[in-house]
């Protein structure tokens, strides 16, 4: 549900991705975190998540182009990243921008494409976190406006425009 919201029931998924794929991706995106969590930390989780999605789709059959978007988007969190460190630290926001660039990279899409791919799966994730995308404790609301009767959600104004620099940002350097 929290993938239609943000993708809208009818709209095709950016980069031409199928929508059952994007589905199981955002079904598996926190697989390792158990694992990161009892071994070098939750903050290692999107290693771990790349290493298991990989695995397990490649079992399932997965063609490699579905696995390598799959591994591309559980894998990092740049937009995550942006948002909780954008301008405070030192060569942050290049790194992020950097980040989205590789994932295009390795998932076969062009970089415009894959950052708004990106965008869906932050939102989706994101917005679990929310209490009214979710039923989450709330503590992300301030980063959506959501639109009920039209089934959507969106960047709050202030998100919007940091988005949209780091947006700027990676197709700048492309």
């Amino acid at each position: 549900r929290r993938g239609e919201i943000a993708v809208g029931p009818y709209r095709p998924v950016p980069g031409g991705v199928d929508r059952s794929l994007m589905r199981l991706i955002l079904a598996l995106h926190d697989i390792g975190k158990p694992s990161a969590a009892r071994g070098k930390g939750v903050r290692f989780q999107h290693e771990y998540n790349r290493r298991i999605v990989t695995e397990y789709m490649g079992k399932w059959g997965y063609s490699e182009r579905e696995i390598s978007i799959a591994a591309s988007l559980v894998g990092s969190d740049p937009i995550g990243g942006s948002l909780k460190e954008g301008g405070r630290a030192p060569g942050a926001e290049e790194r992020f921008a950097q980040e989205v660039r590789d994932g295009a990279k390795e998932a076969g899409i062009p970089v415009a494409d894959y950052f708004e791919l990106l965008k869906v799966y932050y939102m989706s994730d994101a917005g679990a976190y929310t209490l009214t995308g979710a039923g989450g404790d709330g503590f992300l609301d301030h980063l959506f406006v959501f639109k009920p009767s039209e089934k959507r959600m969106e960047f709050s104004p202030r998100t919007a425009a940091d988005v949209e620099r780091l947006r700027r940002l990676v197709l700048a350097s492309n």
